[in-house]
């Protein structure tokens, strides 16, 4: 068994008794003055409410969720912009859509060719045809392996409509839907520029 120990409250004489006096009324040997033994402290509990269909209260409001800084979201916004600026200047002047030009602010183009470089990297894959203004006999894959997968596809009756993205615009191809479905090749009646 544990033991306890306290101290008289009138003649501050030591006291020791065993743990089952707790809590008891005992008579200091010294003085003879009635003392109360100490009990045990007690161990603190967690008391949560009750919360449910068996009733009790259910004001648990738990607590709050610490604040996301503004600041941190700001800078780690305009570090991205810097470092995906720093990649576009990498590849080339021309691949970055300049800020302030034009009508307004403008986002980098982060690496997106012009339109411009994107009819030069078709002419120079020989997929152009500079007499007849089109893209005449290429074969789908062949294509798309060179140039990329088109950003958006469309087909409108005897026609397939493809757009690739860049960074000053876009380019349409309408192609013909019966000569890409039977021999797989590129017949284009029409390149646009938007």
């Amino acid at each position: 068994m544990s033991e306890i120990k306290f101290t008289c409250p009138k003649c501050k004489e030591s006291l020791e008794g065993d743990d089952s006096m707790r809590g008891q009324v005992v008579q200091c040997p010294s003085c003879n003055t009635d003392i109360t033994a100490p009990v045990a402290p007690k161990k603190k509990q967690l008391i949560l409410p009750k919360t449910g269909a068996s009733g009790g209260s259910s004001a648990y409001t738990p607590p709050p969720k610490p604040k996301t800084s503004k600041v941190g979201i700001v800078v780690a916004l305009i570090v991205g912009l810097v470092i995906g600026y720093g990649v576009g200047a990498a590849k080339g002047p021309s691949l970055i859509t300049k800020f302030g030009s034009g009508d307004g602010l403008s986002l980098p183009s982060f690496g997106r060719q012009t339109k411009e470089e994107w009819m030069e990297k078709v002419k120079r894959n020989q997929f152009y045809n500079d007499y007849q203004r089109q893209i005449l006999g290429i074969k789908k894959d062949a294509f798309v392996e060179v140039m990329g997968k088109p950003g958006k596809t469309q087909a409108v009756g005897k026609q397939l409509m493809w757009y690739f993205e860049c960074s000053d615009g876009q380019i349409q191809m309408v192609i013909n839907k019966a000569m890409m479905d039977i021999a797989g090749e590129i017949n284009t009646e029409m390149i646009n520029e938007y």
